[in-house]
């Protein structure tokens, strides 16, 4: 999907991949197809556009005129004309920053071109941008795929008074937000089975990671509610709002011929349930920068003008690779749109979920997990594809050792398997407590071909590795080209996660690992990893200056259920070139459980006059003791304000969170227990969303979940704001 990894972006939603073909502006109409191999389909779909009197295509302010006019109940002429305008002014405030980045963006752009991959090969995926501008809409989309109204367009990118863009990876506002989590929905009479059935698969696949449900009217004309999503195939692949729309029956979303499959139908659905294009983040300057002399129309729509160039590229260049292309939405997207909706709020059952892991989005006794993580709790490493047997716990020590494997990951086969759902495996390898973990990437590809594997993207497969940051919530840096090779990084915490993914032929991989010599004192994994059986090997490395033998010992198998091939793992020198030929020797020992223990996280805090704002997360009993230490109280709240003053801060000072925070509210157990301040004083001012919350005999506590309380567990995690005494 186009959703890929947080570069260091959250989630995959969306990173639209390169692949602009066509050239389309208000004032010059015309069409300019340049993105090879998809020459026919697109000049077809420029050549569909309607011509005006004048004998010139319609503009896309004027074709979205014309749609409208035979479909009642959607955008008005009035609204369109104001929705082009607000874009315009936009672009124009956008191409004058541009112009002051160029020297940054050409120099971020040297170092990445060093990856030299392949091109997209002709069969490469239309993006729905490619569509789009094709069409000629890029004068009345937003980021090239959202028909928004003129309220969200202000809203979004802070025009006209106020000012001030959304800081959120999700459209920020109540009014945003499907009520209870229900997208009520229905189809143009003609839109065709083909469209529908990719529909209705898109949105099983958000009912289940999400909590998010969507509801069927086949009679579009007497529907219990408004707005109702409308799907029709009209010119283009869009939604019609980000998020739940402001005002209207019909919340339309086109999609076009070519946009009718399940990826770019995810993709648009995604924004009708409010996430924003990730590289569109008001923070995306800080990770990825956009090659504006690469963009055909203007800096909001990143359309490639010389397609055997992307027209974004990460601030680290070795996330290069990571960026601009995934087949569907990740974790990222489902942790953004489950916080959004506040989904962990509806289930009855507590559930503690480890490593960066969310409850279960429909309550069940489980969590949902980011890459390369399983289990119940997300304690364990993530299971092997079906069919796979591979994967182990290993063990850092002070020397290079080396992991090395060979067509296990993949079928073998030359043609492209399915792509949602490739043959992946995952390799834990940890350290004591305090030490970080040295790696380098030495070889990706097969049959000895190091740039077999070497695509846009890593499209068909390569070598996902997380750690170097700070979280789990990030999917992997990506590895599959050449110039990734023996670049030495090292992990933020005491664990590397190691995934080979596959889509073609076989990943085969070899990476080196070793405890970093000058750490001691860093943050540590709370992951304990449930292992079934350990393998010893004895390997023989030869290198270019030395040989050496050796034994390690390395535990493996998340569950009993699952065995392991016993991968290459040997104790290595340093080396320009290796070559791994095992002859391995395997024991089988009793099961056991490796407990990673943890260090303190430094409290991050900073002061607001009287106030300080915690943000580091946590329960509720926590952040008053922690008050307490500071001579200070959970905050207690008498007239309204406060809290808004307080999160507008927040925003402020960590743009990236979510900044949910606990204020001094609680009601003990016991249905007849009331909502007291912790100071004991009166509650004598509220701000509940609508009601007070219904008795519960459960132990509640309260956070300012913008824009009012909600009454949550205690145990849950938030920032929070102590008051001086």
């Amino acid at each position: 999907m186009t959703f890929i990894c947080r570069v260091l972006l959250y989630g995959a939603f969306l990173l639209l991949p390169w692949g602009c073909n066509a050239r389309a502006t208000r004032e010059d109409p015309k069409v300019e197809v340049v993105q090879n191999g998809h020459e026919a389909i697109l000049r077809q779909i420029a050549d569909s556009v309607p011509k005006g009197p004048d004998g010139q295509r319609l503009s896309g302010l004027q074709l979205l005129k014309k749609t409208y006019a035979t479909l009642p109940g959607g955008r008005t002429s009035s609204e369109l004309d104001e929705i082009a305008d607000l874009i315009a002014e936009h672009k124009q405030m956008a191409s004058e920053k541009a112009r002051k980045n160029e020297k940054k963006i050409h120099k971020v752009a040297e170092a990445a071109q060093e990856v030299d991959w392949k091109p997209p090969p002709p069969d490469f995926p239309l993006s729905e941008g490619a569509i789009n501008a094709a069409y000629g809409l890029d004068d009345i989309l937003v980021e090239g795929d959202i028909l928004m109204s003129p309220k969200q367009i202000k809203h979004y990118y802070g025009l006209g008074k106020g000012g001030g863009r959304v800081k959120r990876q999700a459209m920020k506002g109540e009014w945003t937000i499907w009520k209870n989590g229900v997208v009520d929905y229905g189809f143009n009479d003609s839109f065709p089975e083909k469209g529908r059935a990719a529909v209705r698969a898109a949105m099983a696949f958000w009912e289940a990671n999400t909590c998010i449900r969507f509801k069927y009217h086949a009679d579009m004309e007497n529907v219990p509610r408004w707005p109702v999503i409308r799907f029709f195939e009209g010119n283009g692949c869009w939604s019609g709002s980000l998020g739940r729309q402001d005002a209207g029956q019909y919340q339309d979303l086109s999609l076009a011929s070519h946009c009718q499959q399940v990826r770019t139908t995810t993709h648009e659905i995604g924004h009708a349930l409010g996430l924003i294009h990730e590289q569109s983040r008001y923070d995306r300057d800080n990770y990825i920068t956009i090659d504006t002399t690469n963009i055909q129309a203007s800096p909001t729509c990143l359309w490639a003008k010389d397609t055997s160039k992307p027209v974004m590229y990460a601030i680290n260049k070795n996330y290069q690779m990571s960026i601009g292309w995934s087949e569907l939405p990740t974790y990222g997207d489902f942790f953004i749109l489950n916080k959004h909706y506040r989904c962990e709020n509806r289930c009855l059952k507590d559930k503690v979920c480890k490593n960066d892991g969310t409850r279960d989005p429909n309550c069940e006794d489980s969590c949902l997990c980011p890459s390369g993580f399983g289990g119940n709790d997300c304690s364990e490493r993530q299971a092997p594809s079906p069919g796979t047997k591979c994967g182990e716990v290993l063990k850092a020590s002070d020397s290079w050792k080396s992991l090395a494997i060979e067509k296990t990951v993949g079928n073998g086969q030359a043609g492209e398997a399915n792509l949602t759902a490739p043959s992946h495996c995952t390799w834990h390898v940890t350290a004591p407590a305090g030490r970080n973990i040295d790696y380098r990437v030495k070889y990706i590809g097969y049959d000895k071909n190091e740039k077999a594997l070497c695509e846009y993207a890593c499209r068909h497969g390569g070598l996902s590795i997380k750690g170097l940051e700070s979280n789990w919530i990030t999917e992997g840096m990506r590895f599959c080209c050449p110039a990734q090779y023996n670049i030495e990084m090292k992990t933020a915490s005491n664990l590397l996660v190691v995934q080979p993914w596959n889509g073609r032929k076989y990943t085969d991989f070899e990476i080196e690992y070793r405890l970093d010599p000058a750490t001691t004192a860093v943050n540590s994994t709370t992951a304990s990893t449930t292992t079934s059986s350990t393998t010893t090997t004895s390997t023989t490395v030869s290198t270019t200056s030395s040989t050496a033998s050796t034994s390690t010992a390395s535990t493996n198998a998340t569950t009993a259920s699952t065995p392991t091939t016993p991968s290459t793992t040997t104790e290595s020198t340093t080396r320009s070139s290796t070559t791994a030929s095992s002859n391995a020797t395997t024991a089988s020992t009793p099961s056991t459980t490796t407990e990673s223990p943890t260090t303190v996280e430094p409290v991050v805090e900073r002061f607001f006059g009287k106030y300080i704002l915690v943000s580091t997360p946590m329960s509720f009993g926590d952040a008053e003791a922690y008050c307490e230490t500071k001579n200070a109280q959970l905050l207690v709240l008498h007239s309204k304000g406060t809290e808004n003053t307080l999160q507008r801060v927040f925003n402020q000072l960590w743009p990236e969170e979510t900044n949910i925070f606990w204020i001094g509210l609680k009601k003990a157990a016991g249905k007849e227990s009331a909502f007291t301040w912790v100071d004991g004083s009166a509650v004598d001012y509220e701000k509940w969303p609508k009601r007070k919350p219904k008795p519960t005999a459960k132990e509640q506590c309260v956070a300012y979940w913008d824009p009012s309380w909600s009454a949550i567990n205690c145990a849950f995690e938030f920032s929070s704001v102590c008051k001086k005494f």
